[in-house]
Formats: C-alpha cells, sequence, structure tokens
C-alpha cells in the first residue's frame, strides 16, 4: 500500500515542483530532502545501510591509490559483501514471505559503485597503460 501511495504522492510532488519550486539550489534541496523523507517512511532506518554502501565505496576510492591498486575489486568486494549480508538478513528475518526492503536499492547500489570504481581507476592510469581503440 505504501509503494501505491508515494506512487501518487510522486505525481503530485512532480507539478508542485514545476510550479511552485524555483531555482536550482532551492530544487536540488527540495528533491533531496523529500527524497530522504520518502525512503525513511518506505524503509525505516535500512537508509542507513545505503549510506554505508556509498560512503563506504566512496571512501575507499579517496584513501586508496588510483593507479595500479587494484581499486575497483576492492570496492566491488566490499560493496558485494554489505549486499550479500542484506541478502541473508532479509532470508534469515522474512524466510518464505514478501517484505519490502532496503536490498533492492543496496542492489543497484552495488553495481553503480562496483562500475564507478573501475571507471575511476581507469582514468588514473598512464597514457602508455591504455589501449589504442
Amino acid at each position: 500500500m505504501r509503494l501505491f501511495v508515494v506512487f501518487l504522492i510522486q505525481y503530485l510532488l512532480g507539478f508542485f515542483i514545476h510550479y511552485c519550486v524555483h531555482g536550482t539550489i532551492l530544487r536540488h534541496l527540495f528533491v533531496t530532502v523529500v527524497g530522504v523523507l520518502i525512503m525513511l517512511w518506505m524503509f525505516g532506518y535500512g537508509v542507513l545501510q545505503v549510506c554505508l554502501m556509498g560512503y563506504g565505496g566512496y571512501a575507499m576510492m579517496m584513501v586508496m591509490p588510483r593507479n595500479g591498486s587494484k581499486l575497483g575489486k576492492y570496492v566491488t568486494w566490499f560493496v558485494l559483501a554489505l549486499l550479500s549480508y542484506h541478502h541473508i538478513e532479509a532470508m534469515l528475518r522474512n524466510w518464505g514471505g514478501y517484505d519490502l526492503v532496503i536490498t533492492t536499492q543496496t542492489m543497484l547500489l552495488a553495481c553503480k559503485m562496483s562500475a564507478l570504481a573501475f571507471c575511476y581507476e581507469d582514468g588514473g592510469k598512464e597514457e602508455k597503460d591504455t589501449t589504442k581503440d
């Protein structure tokens, strides 16, 4: 039921943003705050799992050296380990049932974070280490 309500609210918010919220910074702030509030209403504090995965991956990319460090593999292992933990926890909590849990968002974020880490690592390579395609 919550998902259907959020679906309807998004249409109303789209009209509100289009006609009432003007300016780039104000729109970004409004959409960010409303998005976090909707996620908190839908998933509760499971949103913290998304933050841990996202900020943890970014922290690894900031701390580790870019070139020659296998950064993409380490970030991928990190996000896949967190994703596996989330799936196992959801499976043990409600085996055979259906719950709308945060693992859908963490699956998407795992794909995005691992791709970002590999692209970030490739961007730090020297010209001589790249292929000529």
